[in-house]
């Protein structure tokens, strides 16, 4: 596994969490704490986690392939 991967797997995923939470404070009229740790916000960035993983290593096996 790609250390590169990895970071940049957590730079996006944490991120994609802060703006989510974002979207979410302003929507729901809630505090910037309430909204990162709400538990549709955590499903929701866990899953963006997991995306962003799988992307970038099906993103690597299909350049190594090539």
């Amino acid at each position: 596994m790609n250390r590169n991967m990895i970071i940049r797997t957590v730079i996006e995923g944490l991120v994609g969490w802060v703006l989510l939470a974002l979207v979410v404070m302003y929507a729901k009229d809630m505090t910037f704490v309430q909204a990162l740790i709400a538990p549709h916000t955590l499903v929701m960035a866990t899953a963006g986690f997991l995306g962003t993983y799988i992307g970038l290593r099906k993103k690597a096996e299909k350049q190594a392939n090539t």
